[in-house]
């Protein structure tokens, strides 16, 4: 409360991030989230940034707590995502925010956007991953367009032995049990994908 109040007179513009730490501790996430909201919409504040990104994660998280399942949550958090790239395209959370966005658009089957967001992550956390999706993503989508032989040059890029590795790896990311569900539980990792059968048809 003292924290808002000191941040909410203009003397300590940082005291907002204090405010909406303590508040998140105790589980009052409506007032969280009207915190970042109003703090997001003062780009002096040098925590700006860090509120629109805010505005993104929170509604994720929950999102992630409902299983993935709750659609409103799930808007919320992709609206917030596109406002914060928009407004901070080279920010510190941009690439976790594209690599979301991406994630999201290879469930959806939009392998061509997916590919598009996953190429403009830039290092860091996220940038690995990025890169060998958005090789699958050009990969899913060149056949589905039939254009297969520019599918396999898509594929073999990153590795060379692709077949192989279709035909010999036990493929355990692809088990639920082992991959999905255990991280899904913790709100975090990524999508598995039937790598195995794509990688073996060449």
């Amino acid at each position: 409360k003292y924290f808002l109040e000191a941040a909410r007179s203009g003397r300590y513009p940082r005291d907002y991030k204090y405010a909406a730490g303590i508040y998140e501790r105790q589980g009052n996430t409506a007032t969280v989230q009207q915190i970042v909201n109003e703090l997001a919409k003062s780009p002096g504040n040098p925590d700006a940034q860090w509120a629109s990104y805010e505005r993104y994660r929170l509604p994720r998280t929950d999102w992630e707590k409902t299983g993935r399942k709750n659609s409103q949550l799930e808007n919320q958090w992709l609206a917030a995502a596109d406002d914060y790239l928009k407004h901070y395209p080279k920010g510190e959370f941009a690439n976790e925010c594209r690599f979301r966005v991406g994630e999201h658009q290879q469930a959806q089957k939009d392998f061509v956007n997916a590919a598009k967001t996953y190429s403009e992550v830039s290092g860091g956390e996220y940038g690995f991953t990025a890169k060998f999706n958005a090789a699958e993503c050009n990969y899913l989508a060149l056949v589905a367009a039939e254009r297969f032989e520019e599918a396999y040059r898509v594929a073999v890029e990153p590795n060379p032995f692709v077949s192989t590795c279709g035909r010999v790896c036990t493929a355990l990311c692809e088990v639920k049990a082992e991959y999905a569900q255990l991280f899904r539980k913790r709100g975090e990792g990524p999508t598995p994908h039937p790598t195995r059968a794509v990688t073996s048809a060449w």
